[in-house]
């Protein structure tokens, strides 16, 4: 509840205290526009930093001028004060009608002219339209954004909302998320990959949701019966030769998660269920049931 519920206000370097004392990790809100005015913004990040924050998240980014000075003036802060600097989360939001318009500009978000009269322009060939000219804007805002801030040294993350509640715009949220991600990751100059799996419609606001992760992963598990019609001779596999550490981290992962028919994939534990797991499990699987599979195929086929 807010303090005008309560009756009662509480200090953020008390509320920081009640938190680490509870051992609950937290993060803060930066708003770059605040940025432009007062040219503050770097410091009290890590005036934050210092109460234990360890992320920050951005209002929405219409206008990458106000994000790029002041992830430069945070790093260079940070590089003077010997800080590792923390995650910095920018935050996109696609709209698409003049009412979500004026609603972003009262929330203090900054929309440039020229991409207001962008999108105006569309919404007069459709909605669908219109949300998807913001879309292209807040692409290339992270664009500009990641270009100009090449190289400081500060970890940036991306968060995507919808403000309003017109199908359009919420359905344009899902779109715009891809589109980053793949900026995002790109920018990172190395190999990636993401694994979507598709969960029925409401179970994770079911208290079951964890079990049907796990079942849908042990689906994914399962062995597929061959298409061959001939049986498999048995195979005798040579020793491997020796590996470095990262190809042993790799065999135990793939000796962890494929099946066989002496010894079935352990049941996932209980608690949460981390998406980094699921896409390890499937590059594990994936890469090792196509050598067994290769293999097979020489013998049998």
């Amino acid at each position: 509840s807010s303090a005008a519920d309560t009756g009662s206000r509480i200090k953020m370097e008390a509320a920081a205290r009640l938190l680490q004392a509870r051992g609950v990790a937290f993060g803060c809100v930066t708003i770059a526009e605040r940025h432009l005015k007062k040219g503050t913004e770097h410091l009290n990040i890590i005036r934050k930093m210092e109460f234990g924050a360890q992320w920050f998240i951005s209002q929405a980014v219409y206008d990458p001028e106000a994000t790029v000075a002041l992830l430069r003036d945070y790093a260079k802060e940070c590089e003077e004060r010997m800080l590792a600097p923390a995650k910095i989360i920018l935050t996109f939001a696609p709209v698409g009608r003049p009412k979500t318009l004026q609603f972003v500009r009262w929330l203090g978000i900054k929309v440039p002219d020229a991409v207001e009269a962008r999108i105006l322009e569309k919404a007069n060939e459709s909605k669908v339209a219109a949300v998807m000219e913001s879309v292209e804007a807040c692409t290339e805002a992270l664009a500009q954004i990641l270009l100009q801030t090449e190289g400081l040294g500060v970890p940036l993350g991306i968060s995507v909302e919808s403000v309003s509640g017109f199908k359009e715009e919420i359905d344009a949220s899902f779109e715009l998320f891809r589109r980053l991600q793949v900026q995002l990751l790109d920018s990172r100059g190395v190999t990636w990959g993401v694994r979507w799996y598709k969960v029925p419609l409401g179970s994770l606001a079911k208290k079951a949701s964890e079990e049907q992760l796990h079942a849908l992963e042990a689906a994914i598990l399962e062995p597929k019966p061959s298409p061959c019609k001939r049986a498999a001779p048995e195979l005798v596999e040579p020793p491997p030769p020796p590996r470095s550490a990262l190809g042993a981290a790799y065999d135990a992962v793939a000796r962890f998660f494929t099946p066989s028919a002496a010894t079935p994939p352990p049941s996932p534990p209980l608690g949460h269920t981390h998406a980094l797991k699921y896409f390890v499990a499937g590059v594990a699987v994936g890469l090792a049931a196509g050598a067994r599979a290769r293999a097979w195929a020489r013998g049998a086929c």
